[in-house]
């Protein structure tokens, strides 16, 4: 496992399983890791939510066109239409 400090630039590679899929928003969250809990603590069923702190990245649109939230790209992803 490989850990980066936040606001770090991270590359990640591969290809879809089926190239015909196409990968549309990726949704990166971060929680600092918490401290061990007690045994008591974890026997009890609670709820589990994702952390308030995430970037969505989502491919770059073409020339003059946006996203419906406004937005022309709100990142770097890059992505082949064969699932690179």
């Amino acid at each position: 496992m490989r850990r980066a400090p936040p606001k770090s630039t991270v590359l990640l590679t591969g290809n879809l399983l089926n190239p015909k899929h196409f990968l549309h928003q990726v949704d990166v969250y971060y929680e600092a890791l918490p401290a061990p809990p007690d045994l008591a603590w974890l026997q009890v069923r609670r709820s589990v939510s994702l952390p308030d702190v995430h970037v969505t990245l989502r491919p770059r649109v073409p020339e003059g066109t946006s996203y419906t939230d406004g937005s022309i790209h709100n990142s770097l992803l890059d992505q082949t239409r064969a699932g690179r």
